[in-house]
């Protein structure tokens, strides 16, 4: 017997049971941020912009890749989207890296 979720993906948020939600989440992390060696959209698209504009890049960064996921995070539980936020994060910081050549938000 298969282990079931049940829930509807409707106006951009999962809505069920807490297996659904936690699937479609773990999609839209995988999508966003990649998974194990390959690079997901945030980072894909902050490459070919760098390539061709830093200054592009940049912008992309702060206008559009940061907020590709705050629809999510403002739609689910902060426990539903905690390992989401975390794996954005880290992606982002990678984006300054390639477009800055150093990850502004490092503290030392």
């Amino acid at each position: 017997r298969s282990a079931r979720a049940h829930g509807v993906w409707i106006c951009g948020a999962a809505l069920g049971s807490e297996g659904y939600v936690k699937a479609k989440l773990n999609e839209a992390q995988i999508r966003l941020c990649g998974q194990g060696d390959s690079d997901g959209a945030l980072l894909t698209t902050l490459k070919e912009l760098s390539d061709a504009d830093p200054h592009a890049a940049h912008s992309a960064i702060h206008y559009s890749l940061q907020s590709r996921v705050d629809y999510l995070l403002e739609t689910h539980l902060p426990d539903q989207t905690r390992d989401l936020a975390e794996a954005v994060d880290a992606v982002l910081r990678k984006c300054y890296l390639v477009c800055f050549g150093t990850d502004l938000l490092e503290s030392e």
